[in-house]
């Protein structure tokens, strides 16, 4: 490595930070208008009061050609020097290319020194001069754009693998490697252990004495958490390897909100990590350290234009990683508030049932796709990619979007399945997964599943000869009749132009290859048919961090974190609850009458109340992870207008600081009938109050 391809990567990205700086400037203070219309202007709010003329399509394509540009000579930059045949060496160990020069320093102190994963003094690397050897490597070395990379997409099928327990699949997932053979053991007996728990609770089985918590390794949680409190080890990425193999792999030995700071910590960047290792100190360390915050990109939208905007906006946060703040034209609400509900927009346009990408589209009675199991792609067949290619492109913007929200910790309002989670974890899909995503199927398949396995069961069934298998195999029946009886072809149910097999349309499902036939459809429907969206999914997901980082959660827990707690969430909306985690003031104690009314309306609220409400008060449908006590600022009610004639009065709320003005009613049911006018009535738009 030459001082010339140094200073090339150095200048490249000097580049990129300068681009960057230029446009996150505080000083300009620049909202970038989104408009659908032709000749709507970029406009610029700095204190010059000046006006930039530009065309907004042209200018924004101008922008994304010079950010697209600047970041493919980085890359390519990169590339080439990680294509470098050079290899390096460190008292005879091979450097991984992978990892910064401290943390291969440390690796290798290591086990020198100690234990592997036993942490040493960061002096103990200081005390003498390390002597780095290089030389040429004859072998090739590959490299892959992460945006490129996509997941395997497997399944359990029906037939040659019915007999798998869910032992089997343990023990083919992936293993421990840990030098101590005895270490590696006990944590696959645990995992063995933590997934039979979780099917039984699943099935609403209860084992005496065994619950989530005895799991928790409170200790290791500890120690982890040291670890990551390390701004060293953070900034040089040279955490000790069983952080992330355990984190990911053994996630039950955690608690969710230690996996959750891991996930924060590891996936966003140094600059994020270190913030968020500020923010976990006391206010008094906190106000002893100087750093500067996280810039914003501030752009302004068409409401009824959210969809189309959302996606030139995705573009830009593609190569520009700064907090995202949205604005409405012909509004004047401004911050979190705004930013919030426009991530709720955005969710509930992509269920459009017109963009055909989810199943459950081609029913004509309805705008937005709903199902009770959640979203799930619908399936493309071969020779409908080219016609399908907006349906694709909007998985990758779908992607992005997912990401961004995750990177600036906004909620969504998107009903994944579960199944499509399991995709975004890596984790195989099964023949239940197809069941829940077509429910229109499930209930048939399932009796078709159980005929299969006999059917399997049967032919391998060693004390029978061909013609005792052939008649005991013709005898099975579904509901009273024969397979034949159903005139069933091998196509896909629901779309008789997709044809499973060649010539699958005029080719019959028969008891004898009914097997088969559930495995074409499985295919169809949870892998071939679906790759290309996930695909796509997954490629725009990555430009903003790796989808891989989601590996320390379940598909639930990634439900939580991505759309925050269920309304259904009881415990949350208690009066008890509730009155713990509010603040009264200016002209309201919590003893206050109408603090009083309020809290028992609250407690009241069905489901969809709730939602509105959350709304109201956020911008998004759902509270975060832990309800009203994990809103910063806390929900703090005042008093609003100091008048005689309060009934008159519609109650307000600061999206951004949780404040909700609240008249003074003369009683619990006009303070309802008015708040549930100003919820429905508020979440058009945001003006003054």
């Amino acid at each position: 490595l030459n001082s010339q391809d140094l200073e090339s990567v150095f200048s490249e990205k000097k580049l990129e930070s300068s681009l960057s700086e230029k446009l996150d400037s505080d000083n300009s203070s620049q909202l970038t208008e989104l408009s659908e219309n032709t000749g709507q202007d970029i406009e610029s709010t700095s204190d010059r009061d000046s006006e930039l003329n530009y065309n907004y399509d042209d200018a924004l394509d101008d922008f994304l050609d010079k950010e697209i540009e600047t970041n493919n000579a980085v890359q390519t930059t990169i590339q080439n020097t990680v294509n470098s045949p050079i290899v390096f060496f460190l008292d005879g160990q091979k450097l991984d290319r992978n990892k910064t020069i401290f943390a291969n320093i440390q690796r290798i102190l290591f086990v020198k020194e100690r234990d592997e994963h036993t942490p040493i003094p960061a002096t103990t690397m200081w005390q003498k001069v390390h002597e780095l050897r290089y030389s040429l490597d004859r072998d090739e070395v590959s490299f892959e754009p992460l945006q490129s990379r996509s997941l395997p997409i497997s399944w359990c099928g029906i037939g040659e693998r019915s007999r798998y327990t869910t032992l089997d699949r343990i023990l083919e997932s992936s293993p421990f490697n840990f030098a101590s053979e005895s270490v590696s053991q006990v944590l696959t007996l645990l995992r063995i252990l933590y997934v039979l728990y979780r099917n039984a609770s699943r099935a609403e089985i209860t084992i005496a004495g065994i619950n989530r918590g005895i799991f928790i390794h409170r200790k290791l949680s500890a120690t982890l958490m040291r670890q990551l409190q390390d701004p060293l080890a953070i900034s040089t990425h040279s955490l000790p390897d069983w952080t992330q193999t355990l984190v990911r792999e053994a996630q039950f030995l955690f608690p969710m909100t230690v996996r959750q700071y891991y996930f924060r910590v590891t996936s966003f960047g140094i600059f994020r990590a270190i913030l968020q290792a500020i923010d976990s100190k006391d206010k008094e360390v906190r106000a002893k350290i100087q750093w500067s915050r996280l810039t914003k990109q501030k752009v302004r939208i068409m409401r009824d234009q959210a969809l189309e905007s959302a996606v030139k906006v995705m573009e830009l946060c593609k190569s520009n990683k700064a907090i995202l703040e949205v604005e409405y034209f012909n509004e004047v609400g401004t911050g979190s508030g705004p930013t919030c509900e426009f991530f709720t927009l955005v969710s509930r346009e992509v269920q459009r049932r017109n963009l055909n990408m989810w199943i459950g589209s081609s029913d004509p009675d309805v705008d937005y796709v709903f199902t009770k199991a959640g979203l799930f792609p619908e399936p493309i067949k071969d020779e409908e990619v080219e016609s399908k290619a907006s349906v694709i492109s909007m998985f990758k913007f779908l992607g992005t979007f997912v990401a961004k929200a995750l990177l600036d910790n906004r909620l969504l309002d998107l009903p994944f399945s579960e199944s499509f989670y399991k995709l975004m974890l890596g984790r195989e899909l099964t023949f239940e997964d197809l069941c829940l995503v077509r429910p229109d199927i499930g209930p048939s398949f399932k009796e078709f599943a159980e005929l299969a396995i006999q059917v399997e069961e049967i032919r391998n069934d060693p004390t029978l000869n061909s013609d005792q298998k052939q008649s005991r195999i013709s005898s099975l029946r579904y509901k009273g009749s024969t397979i034949d009886d159903l005139y069933l072809s091998f196509t896909l149910p629901g779309r008789s132009d997709w044809e499973l097999i060649p010539d699958g349309g005029s080719t019959f499902v028969t008891i004898f290859n009914l097997g088969s036939y559930l495995n074409l459809v499985c295919r169809a429907i949870l892998t071939d048919g679906i790759k290309r969206q996930f695909d796509a999914f997954v490629e725009g997901f990555n430009y903003i961090f790796p989808l891989t980082a989601l590996h320390a959660f379940t598909a639930s827990e990634l439900d939580l974190l991505l759309c925050g707690a269920p309304s259904s969430a009881n415990e949350y909306w208690k009066r008890e609850t509730l009155l713990e985690n509010i603040k009264s003031e200016h002209g309201y104690s919590n003893s206050s009458r109408a603090v009083g009314y309020l809290l028992n309306i609250l407690s009241s609220f069905n489901n969809e109340e709730r939602r509105e409400f959350t709304r109201f008060l956020t911008g998004s449908p759902r509270l975060p992870i832990g309800g009203f006590k994990s809103l910063v600022p806390k929900l703090t009610i005042v008093k609003k207008k100091k008048t005689k004639d309060a009934d008159s009065f519609l109650p307000s709320v600061n999206t951004c600081f949780y404040y909700l003005k609240l008249p003074d009613y003369s009683s619990s049911e006009i303070m309802k009938e008015k708040l549930l006018q100003a919820m429905k009535s508020g979440n058009s738009g945001f003006s003054l109050s």
